[in-house]
């Protein structure tokens, strides 16, 4: 049997995935902006210092899709965690320093690479990512999972 997501982030000492949506819901689009709004909440409260609203919110995924801004100065990375999504701005000095150099074609393409840690800070209505960790890889999941003495089959 392969553990659960809660017996994964219990064995792991990690808080519960999250997602902020902060624009309406679409016409035909999941409608759980204020439910994932105050799970975001509800976990902010619950983080540990250096996560609270003034320092912004961190929160684990995947990036999902990626567009360039207007200005083609900054990517619009759409985050998902499972559940729901997060619209958030990379800005350049975060960019290059999360991406590296290169055209906006090759920095969009590392950017879909992403899965891990990102902080969020919101200006205005809008969220700007701050920074990232990566997330763990699966061996290094199993070998986390083997010293907590739980079954390695992830």
């Amino acid at each position: 049997r392969s553990p659960s997501v809660q017996e994964l982030e219990s064995h792991l000492g990690q808080s519960t995935v999250v997602a902020v949506d902060p624009a309406p819901a679409a016409p035909g689009r999941d409608g759980g902006r204020d439910r994932l709004a105050s799970t975001a909440s509800a976990a902010t409260d619950a983080q540990t210092a250096g996560n609270s609203r003034s320092d912004g919110k961190v929160i684990r995924c995947y990036v999902a899709s990626v567009a360039p801004d207007a200005g083609r100065t900054s990517l619009w990375l759409r985050l998902c965690d499972g559940e729901g999504f997060c619209e958030a701005l990379l800005p350049p000095p975060t960019l290059q320093h999360m991406l590296g150099q290169g055209d906006m074609e090759t920095l969009a393409g590392r950017a879909r690479l992403l899965h891990g840690l990102f902080r969020l800070v919101q200006q205005g209505e809008t969220f700007h990512i701050e920074s990232f960790s990566r997330g763990p890889t699966p061996q290094e999941l199993e070998q986390q999972l083997a010293r907590a003495g739980a079954p390695a089959n992830v």
